[in-house]
């Protein structure tokens, strides 16, 4: 190419630069610039015109024979993804491609008996587009099915990463995990050693990652830099579906291979992996809770369901038996698969509640299923949750308007759309009688039935607007004692002014303490979801659905938290009386178990009529009460050995037999074994008949209780 007829001097060249700088400049023009001047070269230069075989056949056939020549006995061709390869091209290039296998698998071997042999790696099998299978025959392509078997991925990538030195140690591996889970008795040692140290489970789901990400390779490395690790920590538990995950984020800039399978997580499924680090990052700004105290187990569930998302199987979800046998972390050492799936049960539902991305639906049997889900739509309950408990911090009003509610807590009714919800989930107020507006209480003394009053009030408004108490009006209501509970916590100097003003030792004082900062935050909280009920319920949108859906989920294990504030504030309050303060007491059992002991320690040291005691099994009561005065006044007796109920007389449904004679000389105990004669006899003697004087049935009666005449009082 240096003929000066054709080329200038500067155009001169030689031909290995020639064919170099086409090889090396990838431009189109720049290629073709170049084929123009070898033309002109051939044709006007050397006056001829050359002859360049055009057909594959002819093309493939020359290079054999070419290689042949160079000294080679034969030629095996290898092509590598040639599916994928193919899967991309138009109809014309894929019409190409098929004939190109056709003659390197028959032309040249079958027709010219060229000694050239091909194979072709494909993860689909190779089906012509041109009406026939032409590709695949035993004359041409043979198919061999690498993974035909169940178990022939798992075989080629266990026998690529591991080799076990002790197979004998294995079956310590399968009684430990076994104790805890239930995943190895349902496969057996056998397949538990096949897949040893890996977790079989979570190589699918990694063969699913990895078929859609990269090749069969990327398992390998994830695989491999996985094991490597846990060998250099000397890791001593199975490789878990959490571990290749975290192993791969870890040690992304290991140019191991590792790099290209999670690169291809975050740029392939980026929303996804976005959605994934906006939960870890929630879950690590947690100050308290169960996802604070188990922050790992919660991040691992996390990328185990994020991991099987990404696979895309399990689309429905994985239920908390499932999510056990996949962190495969015991709640504790001595923990069996029950607790254990427990425990995950109540660590993904506080993910549910916490996070947006973890969904819940149901199976068939109305089992819950977890899944990951980074995709939504609408509001999200837990900024408006947040909203509105931020609102509640700075707001007086909802914070006592949301004591109120807990101190009159009862069925808490909502109703949606689709149904109605108890908010309240059967929690109830100790106080709920109480609340709206004052109870009578029954409480046994001394044997005997006798009745109060029990109020709640605003302590504090009362003693500020230098107001009585109410008093306790015996001889009209029956009433002996009087309680009155304050709505909130009041100074102890108050409690002293309001019971001095009242100057009567049968008033009890009972005032809660304030709350403790984590009461506090429950009150917040509660504040907060009263505040989304009030604006969502009785709407028919699909916010309105989702916003009432999701607080009743949450309160299904908070609710019973929430309550117990002012129960508990109330416990750690104090109970007062005129003459005595800060008696000890115990909240438990309800009101009447919780202020028995300290009415009857306040009538004791008070009524006179202590001295006189009915024993159990019988209590004393005021229906009762008639009757044994019928009996005592009533001149006669009553046989030995009469029934009770028998119509002989009122008296004898007590089993008291007396005879009182009209002399006082001669009053006598008609039935000496009675345990409450003497008792009686006594009451009769000193307070009941007096120098023959007659008195009236119900002053009879109050005198017979104890609770009318002031000298019965101390």
């Amino acid at each position: 190419m240096r003929n000066p007829k054709f080329f200038d001097e500067d155009e001169f060249e030689d031909i290995d630069d020639f064919i170099r700088a086409i090889q090396q400049n990838r431009s189109p023009e720049y290629k073709r610039s170049c084929g123009n001047k070898l033309w002109r070269f051939y044709t006007e230069d050397l006056g001829m015109q050359p002859q360049i075989a055009a057909e594959t056949e002819d093309i493939l056939k020359h290079m054999t024979e070419t290689i042949l020549a160079e000294g080679y006995s034969g030629v095996l061709l290898v092509l590598d993804e040639v599916s994928l390869f193919m899967k991309n091209r138009d109809e014309d290039q894929r019409v190409d491609d098929e004939k190109t296998l056709v003659v390197l698998s028959n032309r040249l071997a079958k027709v010219h008996n060229l000694p050239i042999w091909t194979v072709c790696s494909a993860q689909q099998a190779l089906e012509s587009k041109m009406g026939v299978k032409n590709i695949i025959a035993d004359d041409r392509l043979k198919l061999v099915k690498l993974l035909e078997g169940d178990k022939d991925y798992y075989n080629i990538v266990l026998s690529r990463v591991r080799e076990i030195k002790d197979p004998s140690a294995i079956a310590n591996y399968y009684l430990y995990y076994k104790r805890g889970f239930t995943w190895p008795n349902s496969i057996g040692l056998e397949e538990f050693s096949h897949f040893f140290p890996f977790h079989k489970p979570a190589l699918e789901v990694l063969r699913a990652i990895t078929s859609e990400l990269t090749t069969a390779r990327s398992a390998i490395h994830f695989m491999h830099q996985t094991l490597r690790n846990q060998i250099k920590h000397q890791g001593q538990e199975l490789i878990r579906l959490w571990e290749l995950f975290d192993e791969a984020v870890r040690y992304e800039e290991d140019p191991s291979g590792v790099l290209s399978g999670i690169a291809a997580i975050k740029t392939k499924r980026e929303q996804d992996y976005v959605a994934y680090e906006a939960c870890k990052r929630q879950i690590d700004g947690l100050t308290k809770g169960a996802l604070k105290v188990h922050r790992d187990k919660a991040i691992k569930v996390i990328q185990t369901l994020f991991l099987y998302h990404v696979s895309r199987t399990r689309q429905q979800g994985i239920n908390p038996e499932e999510i056990s046998n996949s962190v495969l972390i015991e709640r504790s050492p001595d923990a069996n698969p029950d607790e254990n799936i427990q425990h995950y049960e109540t660590l993904v539902e506080n993910l549910k509640k916490e996070l947006r991305q973890i969904a819940q639906n149901f199976d068939d049997d109305g089992q819950p299923r977890y899944r990951f889900d980074p995709v939504f739509t609408g509001v999200d309950p837990r900024v408006e949750f947040s909203k509105a408990r931020d609102l509640a911090e700075s707001n007086e009003v909802m914070q006592r308007e949301a004591r109120e509610h807990l101190l009159s807590l009862d069925t808490w009714t909502v109703r949606t759309r689709q149904m109605s919800l108890d908010l309240s989930n059967g929690v109830k107020s100790i106080f709920l009688d109480l609340a709206s507006k004052p109870q009578e209480l029954e409480v046994a003394w001394q044997g005997r039935q006798i009745f109060g009053s029990v109020a709640m009030k605003d302590l504090g408004q009362i003693a500020t607007d230098d107001l009585p108490l109410p008093e306790i009006d015996t001889a009209q209501t029956d009433q002996d004692f009087a309680v009155f509970i304050g709505r909130k916590p009041v100074p102890a100097a108050t409690v002293t002014k309001l019971l001095a003003r009242r100057k009567d030792p049968r008033v009890l004082m009972w005032v809660p303490e304030e709350f403790t900062s984590e009461e506090r935050d429950r009150l917040l909280d509660f504040a907060a979801y009263r505040k989304l009920v009030a604006d969502y319920q009785g709407k028919d949108t699909e916010d309105a659905v989702a916003v009432i859906n999701w607080v009743a989920n949450t309160l299904q294990s908070d609710m019973a938290k929430i309550a117990k504030v002012i129960e508990n504030s109330y416990a750690r309050g104090r109970i007062d009386s005129l003459n005595t303060t800060q008696m000890e007491f115990r909240v438990a059992g309800g009101l009447a178990s919780t202020l028995s002991p300290l009415v009857d320690r306040v009538l004791t040291a008070t009524y006179e009529s202590r001295d006189i005691k009915f024993d159990a099994p019988f209590t004393l009561r005021k229906e009762e009460g008639v009757k044994v005065i019928n009996g005592i006044v009533k001149t006669g007796s009553i046989p030995k050995g009469a029934k009770p109920n028998q119509n002989i007389s009122a008296a004898q449904n007590f089993g008291f037999g007396l005879k009182i004679m009209k002399k006082s000389a001669e009053r006598q105990l008609d039935i000496a074994d009675n345990p409450h004669a003497q008792d009686i006899w006594s009451f009769i003697d000193n307070y009941l008949i007096d120098d023959g004087q007659t008195m009236k049935m119900e002053t009879l009666y109050k005198n017979f209780m104890g609770i009318g005449d002031p000298k019965i009082m101390a």
